[in-house]
């Protein structure tokens, strides 16, 4: 039986990366800080590293990719390649939903200092953030919410993890894990060897990512 590989790309923040493993374990990992430059810079990079591990795409067994919410041109962009790459379903396509990718990310650190409840904040628009409960082992309690920043502040976040891209403007009382501010490609990867060894994958043709404007989470006043 061939080795089981898996390309992992993000592309649904600002910057971009990829990450390839097996359905364990990171073997290697590459992100490229330069801002807006997906349309540019994504396929090249993806070329350039099959080029440096002498792989090509008939190696992976799997192509896991960001699915939002997130960056409108960076997720249009990569789901373009990853559909690209998956097209007739070999590889599999392997969708990651940028919150749940935090939330698995996360939950190591919470099972560590026994904390019952994970927080995501993503930004949306202009003063609006998404923001979504996990449980401690990464796994959704509530549905992604879209509150204001004004709402979010009034939220009763208490002693738990707050992560993901909005997290660092709401840090009061909460556990920051810096690195957990900025989602990277091994965040994807890990989750997609999650779904992976439940033999969750979707047909290339019918993957569609979420944009901010496409995504309809519940709308909710908080009680002040």
């Amino acid at each position: 039986m061939s080795e089981i590989r898996i390309l992992a790309i993000e592309s649904s923040g600002i910057n971009s990366g990829i990450a390839i493993g097996s359905d364990k374990e990171l073997i290697y990992e590459s992100s490229l800080y330069l801002k807006h430059s997906h349309d540019e810079t994504l396929a090249h990079q993806i070329k350039q590293t099959l080029e440096l591990l002498k792989m090509s795409v008939d190696d992976f067994t799997a192509v896991a990719i960001s699915s939002g919410p997130g960056s409108f041109t960076g997720l249009r962009v990569g789901s373009a390649i990853a559909k690209g790459l998956t097209f007739g379903n070999h590889p599999k396509l392997i969708d990651v939903p940028t919150m749940s990718a935090f939330a698995v990310a996360a939950s190591e650190f919470a099972i560590s200092l026994n904390i019952d409840s994970i927080f995501i904040i993503i930004p949306s628009n202009k003063d609006y953030f998404f923001v979504q409960e996990f449980s401690q082992i990464g796994e959704p309690k509530s549905e992604p919410i879209l509150y204001s920043r004004e709402e979010v502040k009034c939220l009763n976040l208490g002693s738990n993890i707050v992560c993901g891209t909005g997290a660092s403007e709401f840090i009061e009382n909460n556990y920051q894990l810096s690195g957990l501010n900025r989602l990277t490609p091994r965040f994807i990867l890990k989750f997609a060897q999650l779904k992976f060894s439940k033999q969750e994958f979707i047909e290339s043709e019918i993957f569609k990512p979420q944009y901010y404007q496409d995504f309809t989470p519940t709308q909710k006043k908080v009680d002040k």
